[in-house]
């Protein structure tokens, strides 16, 4: 069978209105070729779901899945051998209730479904689509204005976000379970290969389809064989990032498909009308004929004619219009004509004057004041250690405290013949350890018998499992740690003889791996195979094994970073290093290098004076890892005498300790802490003063990371590159070094290992102690999920680029600091975001985001924040919340990790604008039980290119008893637009604040105030200035005379003597 190539792409046709007369003008045509272009065809008679493909024409619609496409638009991975071992010819059909898929499959070892390959056994389900020969198809919906109800995009697989079918080669005892309710998927085996043939219901995928509509799609084919695993991707370019996929479109049977995507269905007399007109054809012949827009009673139709032919390439047509002051208000319909289609007709509402928008609440529950669930406080702070008075004692108490149970149930174990490795090698840990601070001759000897027990146990098979790069650490150090006893030659015969059973034969691990880059993993294997070759310079394969290594040291060493942005993995990698570095030839010379030095302090730079680094990028929600700070912390503040490492360890070891309601509820937040700070205890140098972190506003840079695109990787090549340019990293906003100071920490990092880029997102937010804001840990999958701008694309425009974030400006003072961000391709969308933060020290955060549209396209848009708690009660566009109780791993039957968190509330309030609407929607169906409610304020429309939309939202921390009809009453956007925002704050009766951000450095007067500031903090007492943060600025005035002025434009911070406002 012969399979055209390219035989499509695509028309799309836009009319952007200004003015009437224009209706009459000859339309202009370019052409826009498109890639990864698919259609499903309509069908009247539905194929029989039979595995018998002979009611199928591939020659229409074929999309083909080959080691071509994987080249130039899809992905390789894993072991794949040619079109031969896997390749498919596909199609796809549609009617009103189902999509239908088919798929002639050439396989040179088909594996039906009847035991899942162990590929990714333990982290998967056995029924996984990725562990069968299976044809997987990932769907995204192209969104519509809210109130259509025609899409509900539901996860059809719980670990994806997107829509993820998975057909299978299946047999009678292992059918398709992985798809949606109502679906019937057949196959069977052929000569070549194997075919799939499957009905999808669109209602259980959540659509509700008509003619025209577009969906993304990407096919992924896994060939499974009898000794190897690999996929072919095609219209899958980038990963899982939706915009790289294909282009499906639901065509008539004659093979044209169109839509109309209309800028906004509520408009005001004299708004803009921007229509858009999209249509695709599979051949050549049809035409879009004209536009139509009709009205009520006094507008008289007009019809626009387009007679543009529609050819198998690609055009694009501009009209440009405006709803002049002559239409009359009321119902509109806009229909288009292409030849060969039916195309969905749209509605809009033209309105005499601008009426507000109610916000959108769904499922949430307002907690009213006094309810037992707003203020529930299950168990107390405690005093010990305290804040800035933690000692090495305090360390050893804490540790002293694991180390007992831990060798007590290791002598259970021992004493029962249970060989489980994780207790014997926890129990020989710590029995080395108290040895080491005790010198009693049974802590050794135990340890000894300890790992001679696993060792036999391991070698005979009979263990739980087989050693761990954590094994083979804390093996390290018990050994160490026994250097100057009587059973250190008994103990090294057993760790030479661990490692030996740890090492594989390199020619299986990890050389056929794709495990190299400056990342945990690959860090930790090349880790530990030089520990092994320091105790086994003769080791099987050494020669191999010591180019592995150094080719992965060299991975972070080029440019002395890591590749990763986690608060889980992050210190993991630091571990690495402070555990490696002794183990080179040079360690000393390392230890001086200034890039290493650098690297952890851009980690220790990010600690907030309460005693946490927020949660970001893949890791656990809040303060899982504290411990995984405190050590690599402690260690550099020894190497570098540097007080400030001292006083980052300190805050978080006494927050971790006092605020936890049980350390020991959970592994990762308490006896993994005892060990690593076991581990670093010997090196803890008490010499070293605590000295605060400064200045109070900072931000860090880091190297950049390139993540490998799946077709480009192979054995031995690292997935994620360090490279030599710098970008930004962390902004850390606080108020001083108290611990109850108000303080905020954004992530501006881009994509890297173990993190999605959401630059610039606020995933910390602190004040009198309590957290008020944080982000959702392994929920990395977009904007939606963190503190910052959600942008919907709703048109389906392709990726702009690569995403770059740049620190435009950072300024610190006395009485408030500013930060602006700015994101180029902000999430691949051809958009540029501006982020600015005006940080009123311990009084608020104001926060404006500016999205400037580089090309217009249909969208919804507007600042999001992941909130737990909200009540009492909320308002057009404000809403009240607190954190009760913050957990480490929420998502557990019973929650692990709870920490106290004081009383404290946060008011989120959004300027007032009357095109926007609030939204306040419940996820707990998605198990987000740690922060359910996400708060957006939203304007939805189609910008024309070069528009720009903005928000200001004001973040004001407060006591859970005031009054919120009173704080809300004080707060005012006097001016707000996309150039100039003044906010309005009154604390109490006697002091207002007002914030400005003002790009223009124009004069403002506002309340008798005078002022030319791009950015400042004015506060008014008893209707005076009392202070003034003013940034860029050259006068201020009150009442006509001069309080301050520059002779060139600066920084200027007002304070009379007899005010106490800012002061530190």
């Amino acid at each position: 069978m012969t399979i055209p190539r390219n035989a499509y792409r695509l028309t799309t046709f836009l009319i952007i209105g200004h003015g009437v007369a224009a209706w009459a003008g000859k339309p202009s045509v370019q052409t826009h070729p498109w890639q990864m272009q698919t259609f499903a065809i309509h069908t009247q008679a539905p194929p029989k779901i039979d595995g018998d493909l002979s009611d199928w024409d591939f020659s229409k619609g074929a999309i083909e899945i080959n080691g071509t496409n994987a080249r130039e638009n899809g992905i390789r991975d894993g072991d794949w051998d040619g079109d031969q071992d896997a390749s498919a010819v596909c199609a796809l059909r549609w009617d009103a209730s189902n999509l239908y898929a088919a798929a002639q499959v050439i396989d040179d070892h088909p594996m039906p479904a009847t035991n899942p390959v162990d590929y990714f056994a333990g982290n998967s389900p056995p029924d996984a689509p990725w562990r069968h020969d299976s044809w997987m198809l990932y769907f995204e919906t192209i969104g519509q204005p809210a109130g259509t109800g025609r899409y509900h995009p539901k996860r059809t697989c719980p670990v994806l976000t997107h829509p993820h079918i998975g057909l299978t080669l299946a047999t009678e005892q292992a059918r398709n379970v992985f798809l949606p309710e109502g679906s019937d998927c057949q196959t069977r085996t052929t000569k070549t290969g194997y075919v799939i043939e499957c009905r999808l219901p669109f209602a259980a995928l959540g659509f509700d389809v008509r003619e025209g509509d577009r969906l993304r799609l990407g096919h992924i084919l896994v060939d499974v064989d009898p000794d190897q695993w690999g996929q072919i991707g095609a219209h899958f370019g980038g990963g899982y990032d939706a915009r790289t996929w294909g282009r499906l479109r639901l065509v008539s049977e004659k093979g044209v498909g169109a839509d109309l995507i209309l800028g906004q269905e509520r408009l005001v007399v004299g708004d803009a009308l921007r229509i858009k007109c999209s249509a695709d054809a599979m051949a050549g012949g049809s035409e879009l004929k004209s536009i139509t827009i009709s009205g009520g009673e006094g507008f008289r139709k007009r019809t626009i004619p387009v007679s543009a032919a529609l050819q198998p390439g690609g055009t694009a047509l501009a009209i440009i219009a405006e709803v002049t002051t002559d239409w009359p208000a009321g119902s509109y319909q806009v229909t288009a004509a292409v030849a060969g289609a039916t195309v969905a007709p749209l509605s809009f509402r033209l309105e005499a004057t601008r009426s507000p928008v109610q916000p959108e609440i769904r499922g949430v529950q307002v907690i009213p004041s006094g309810s037992d669930e707003r203020r529930h406080l299950p168990f107390p702070l405690k005093t010990w250690p305290v804040y800035d008075n933690v000692t090495r004692g305090d360390y050893l108490t804490f540790i002293r405290e694991r180390s007992g149970k831990a060798k007590g149930t290791a002598r259970s174990f021992y004493d029962r013949n249970d060989n489980n490795n994780s207790v014997l090698v926890e129990g020989m840990f710590y029995a080395a350890f108290d040895y080491r601070q005790e010198g009693k001759p049974e802590d050794a000897r135990f340890a000894v018998d300890l790992l001679k027990r696993l060792n036999d146990a391991v070698a005979a098979g009979t263990s739980l499992q087989k050693f761990s790069t954590h094994d083979v650490r804390q093996i390290h150090f018990a050994t160490q740690w026994l250097r100057d006893s009587a059973y250190l030659d008994p103990m090294l015969i057993e760790a030479k003889r661990a490692l030996r059973l740890y090492m594989p034969d390199f020619s299986s691990f990890p050389g056929e791996r794709k495990e190299r880059g400056a990342m945990n993993r690959s860090m930790h294997v090349a880790w530990s195979a030089e520990l092994a070759l320091h105790y086994i310079p003769d080791l099987p394969e050494a020669d191999k094994w010591r180019e592995y290594i150094e080719a992965v040291w060299n991975d972070w060493y080029e440019y002395r970073d890591i590749a990763e942005n986690s608060t889980n993995y992050d210190p993991i990698d630091l571990e690495v290093l402070i555990d490696w570095i002794p183990l080179r030839s040079n360690p000393e010379q390392l230890w001086n290098d200034p890039q290493i030095r650098a690297v952890f302090e851009r980690h220790v730079l990010r600690t907030l004076p309460v005693g946490t680094i927020p949660s970001h990028g893949d890791c656990c929600p809040f303060n899982t890892n504290w411990h995984g700070w405190v050590a690599p912390f402690e260690v550099a503040a020894a190497k570098y005498k540097d007080g400030r490492y001292r006083w980052a360890a300190a805050r978080l070891f006494a927050y971790a300790l006092t605020h936890a309601e049980n350390i020991w509820s959970w592994g990762y937040i308490g006896s993994m802490g005892a060990e690593r700070l076991a581990a670093i205890y010997d090196q803890i140098d008490t010499s070293v003063q605590p000295i605060p972190i400064a200045p109070d506003t900072r931000v860090t840079q880091r190297q950049r990371v390139k993540v490998v695109p799946s077709r480009d990787l192979g054995p031995g090549k690292p997935s994620l590159l360090v490279e030599s340019e710098k970008t930004p990293d962390k902004a850390m906003f606080t108020s001083g070094s108290a611990p109850e100071g108000l303080a905020a920490f954004f992530d501006l990092c881009g994509d890297a290992g173990h993190s999605l880029s959401v630059s610039p997102n606020l995933c910390g937010l602190v004040d009198k102690g309590a957290v008020l804001l944080h982000d959702l840990g392994y929920y990395e999958k977009g904007p939606e999920y963190h503190n910052m701008v959600w942008l919907e694309d709703l048109e389906g425009v392709t990726s702009a680029g690569e995403e770059r974030t740049t620190i435009e400006a950072i300024v610190d003072g006395k009485q408030a600091s500013y930060g602006r961000f700015r994101v180029e391709n902000f999430q691949g969308w051809p958009v540029t975001t501006t982020r600015e933060v005006l940080f009123a020290k311990n009084h608020f955060l104001a926060v404006k985001d500016t999205v400037h549209f580089a090309r217009g396209f249909r969208s919804r848009l507007g600042p999001t924040f992941q909130l737990k708690d909200v009540g009492p009660a909320i308002g057009d566009h404000w809403v009240n919340s607190y954190i009760p109780v913050p957990y480490s791993r929420p998502l557990a039957d019973y929650p692990l990790g709870r920490w106290y968190n004081p009383p404290r509330d946060l008011l989120v309030w959004f300027a007032p604008q009357a095109d926007r609407q609030m939204e306040l929607v419940d996820r707990k169906e998605e198990k987000i039980n740690q922060l359910p409610a996400r708060a957006r304020y939203t304007w939805s429309g189609l910008p024309a290119d070069g528009d720009a939309v903005s928000f200001t939202t004001l973040l004001l921390p407060h006591d859970p008893a005031a009054d919120l009809v009173q704080l809300t009453a004080g707060i005012a956007a006097v001016i707000d637009t996309p150039e100039t925002t003044v906010l309005q704050v009154a604390e109490d009766t006697e002091t207002v604040r007002f914030a400005i951000f003002n790009q223009t450095g124009k004069q403002l007067n506002v309340d008798k105030i005078a002022t030319d500031a791009r950015q400042g903090l004015i506060t008014m007492k008893k209707g005076a200035v009392a202070s003034a943060w003013l940034q860029d600025c050259s006068k201020l005035a009150f009442e006509g005379n001069t309080i301050c002025s520059s002779g060139s434009r600066a920084l200027i911070q007002f304070q009379p003597q007899e005010s106490a406002e800012g002061k530190e």
